[in-house]
């Protein structure tokens, strides 16, 4: 049995629907533009996403998650809702974290990412 921890998701689930991997973590996200080739999975294209969807199967599921919102002492937030013109770290280079950072700066601050503050990414 193969099995990959560590990788970019959006890539383990591709390996996985094409039988490269056995198994893989993903959110349960990841099959739904798979199975239109759209987002991450553009371009394989619809009709090869929906067959590859078509090869995954959910094993265990757990919807838990973590979001921290931490600020330095010198830079205090008096209001989450009020983050107009700070510099937000919000996650990883790319993959599912940074897009839950960046919908939760939006969802609460209403901001997109460097539209009204500064988005910053790292590994």
């Amino acid at each position: 049995m193969q099995i990959t921890e560590g990788a970019t998701l959006t890539n383990s689930v591709q390996a996985v629907a094409e039988g490269r991997l056995d198994m893989a973590p993903a959110p349960l996200i990841l099959p739904f533009p798979l199975s239109r080739g759209i987002g991450p999975y553009s371009g394989i294209g619809p009709e090869r996403g929906a067959e590859l969807a078509a090869n995954i199967r959910v094993v265990f599921f757990n919807a838990g998650s973590g979001q921290v919102f931490g600020y330095y002492n010198n830079n205090p937030i008096e209001d989450i809702r009020s983050l107009e013109g700070k510099r937000v770290w919000n996650g990883p280079p790319r993959g599912a974290a940074l897009t839950s950072g960046r919908a939760m700066v939006q969802l609460l601050a209403g901001l997109k990412d460097g539209e009204g503050d500064e988005g910053i990414q790292n590994p």
